[in-house]
């Protein structure tokens, strides 16, 4: 629109996009339901600051204890029940080592998400690797192979949690996707609320509202000196 010019055929040319990238190619495939579909919108978003195999077994478990009103004191027992890759590629350690160690750990995860609230960046920190309620409450959770679910992997991620009471109530949640794969789609106050949690580490909170308001009208922005000036640092 502004005369800046460039190759007509950058797809399907002899050194193009496609030859560059495989030796057989559909170009039928680049225009069809242009428009329509996003492949964006297939992108995997973490709401959680831990491994995202660990991310079920958290969203089963918020969703126990808010649906059953359970407090931490009230649960005895968690059994996760996941997909093979999940379980013999890390020690889900209830003591970890390692903030990342704790990161790894579905026990200790699911701690962190009983006992803080949530499982964000400002929760999740290193100070709680040696808290003793945390490693008591990360001792009640065992972590085991599901077959089925292990041959559904990696076409779904899915996690069931089951949670047994003091005074002995069993209740269960199987989660097939969970929160911010494609089928599960964080919602935007979900986007923002952890973009928030994250820039407000580095910036006031009016400038990072500021971001999400420049984000939010860039279509309709004449060009990104303002999304630019947001961006860059105090000097």
């Amino acid at each position: 629109a502004r005369g800046f010019t460039g190759s007509q055929n950058i797809f399907e040319g002899r050194n193009g996009f496609c030859m560059s990238f495989s030796d057989k190619y559909h170009l039928s495939r680049i225009t069809s339901n242009l428009g329509g579909e996003y492949e964006i919108m297939r992108t995997s978003m973490k709401p959680y600051s831990c491994c995202r195999y660990n991310h079920a077994a958290i969203d089963g478990l918020t969703a126990i204890m808010a649906r059953h009103g359970l407090s931490p004191a009230d649960i005895a027992a968690i059994r996760i029940q996941i997909y093979h890759a999940a379980v013999v590629s890390r020690h889900h350690r209830a003591v970890p080592f390692t903030l990342f160690d704790a990161q790894m750990s579905i026990p200790f995860s699911l701690a962190v998400a009983a006992l803080e609230g949530g499982v964000g960046h400002r929760e999740f920190h290193e100070g709680l690797i040696h808290s003793r309620p945390h490693q008591e409450f990360a001792s009640r959770v065992t972590v085991e192979v599901d077959d089925a679910m292990t041959a559904q992997f990696p076409g779904e991620w899915p996690t069931r949690t089951v949670v047994t009471t003091t005074d002995g109530h069993t209740f269960e949640c199987h989660v097939p996707h969970t929160k911010g794969e494609p089928e599960a789609f964080m919602s935007d106050a979900e986007i923002d609320r952890k973009f928030m949690d994250l820039a407000t580490l580095c910036v006031p909170q009016a400038r990072a509202s500021a971001v999400i308001e420049e984000v939010r009208g860039l279509e309709k922005a004449p060009d990104l000196s303002r999304l630019m000036a947001l961006l860059r640092a105090d000097r």
